[in-house]
């Protein structure tokens, strides 16, 4: 959770930061044996808008799967925590309650 707030909001680059957080965070949940749920899009756009009603609109892509879905507009939501003016210690409970409700328990 730290690794994906901190770099996404932290802007080390001029580009990238958002991707660069993902990634990170991916493979460090592959290295823990974690993973998304595949579930459906809409369950994740449930999810987001319950933890994030600050945030009016999900992105959608043809090419997207579910988790690539949630972890897309999880990311921007992140990013554009400023705006919404989220307290960061509000952000941190919130990504935590998304991943831990999104994450298989295997």
């Amino acid at each position: 959770m730290h690794l994906l707030i901190e770099i996404n909001e932290g802007h080390f680059f001029s580009n990238g930061n958002k991707r660069l957080a993902l990634v990170v965070t991916t493979v460090f949940l592959i290295i823990n044996s974690k993973h998304l749920e595949e579930r459906p899009k809409e369950s994740y756009k449930i999810l987001l808008a319950t933890l994030f009603p600050e945030h009016e609109e999900c992105t959608d892509s043809p090419e997207f799967t579910a988790t690539d879905f949630a972890t897309y507009n999880l990311s921007i939501i992140i990013a554009d925590s400023g705006t919404y003016h989220l307290d960061y210690d509000v952000l941190k409970k919130r990504v935590r309650e998304f991943l831990r409700q999104a994450i298989e328990s295997r």
